[in-house]
């Protein structure tokens, strides 16, 4: 089990369908496959996998979906950070869940506190200037297109998110790969979506904020 299965699937049976719509152009399931690979297997490469921390620090756009299914697809846990946050809420963030990737865009370097986060290994930028880091382009570019995902229990940890510590520091929440595919299948199954419908997406895809109580 893996919650980056679903891709696979779609890639198989209706690879030239959009899987994303963003400002005029269009990411087909076969293409959005493929960077999903790209991306896992240089993950791999660079030494993260099952277990380790993730940190998605991104607005909603297109890598935030490539980055996410790669990194549960290595077997490691996505941490969705609320792209508003600054300097010291990343500082906690990133050091209380030992963080050891993460991911953002160049306009949202300056707020990480990468001498302050020992855990942090390496930083990709995913659209504007990095600023002497890697790109996502570039590892995506250079990685093996394999097809190949860890075999999960349900119960494995798949996303983080932290709740918004209205009466204390925020704590890391976890959802296992069953619990998301369990909600998606439950999702379609009630709301009767098919293969032929297209969704709106306008609410943060880092779903929950954090607020440090006063």
């Amino acid at each position: 089990m893996n919650i980056s299965q679903h891709i696979d699937r779609a890639a198989k049976f209706f690879p030239d369908k959009p899987a994303i719509l963003f400002e005029g152009t269009s990411l087909t399931y076969r293409d959005l496959g493929a960077r999903i690979d790209r991306l896992a297997n240089a993950l791999t490469a660079n030494g993260v996998g099952r277990g380790q921390c993730v940190a998605l620090y991104l607005p909603n756009i297109p890598p935030f979906a490539i980055c996410y299914l790669a990194t549960v697809r290595t077997g490691a846990i996505a941490l969705s950070v609320n792209s508003m946050y600054k300097f010291e809420e990343l500082n906690y963030i990133l050091n209380d869940s030992g963080s050891v990737l993460l991911f953002t865009i160049g306009d949202l370097l300056p707020n990480i506190p990468l001498a302050d986060c020992p855990t942090v290994k390496q930083v990709i930028v995913c659209e504007g200037d990095a600023q002497g880091h890697p790109t996502l382009d570039e590892w995506i570019e250079k990685a093996s297109d394999r097809r190949a995902h860890a075999d999960m229990n349900p119960h494995d940890p798949a996303v983080l998110l932290y709740t918004s510590g209205t009466t204390g520091f925020p704590k890391g929440a976890t959802l296992s790969h069953g619990n998301v595919i369990s909600n998606a299948w439950a999702t379609v199954h009630h709301a009767g979506y098919t293969r032929e419908d297209r969704m709106i997406l306008f609410l943060p895809m880092f779903r929950w904020s954090l607020r440090r109580s006063s």
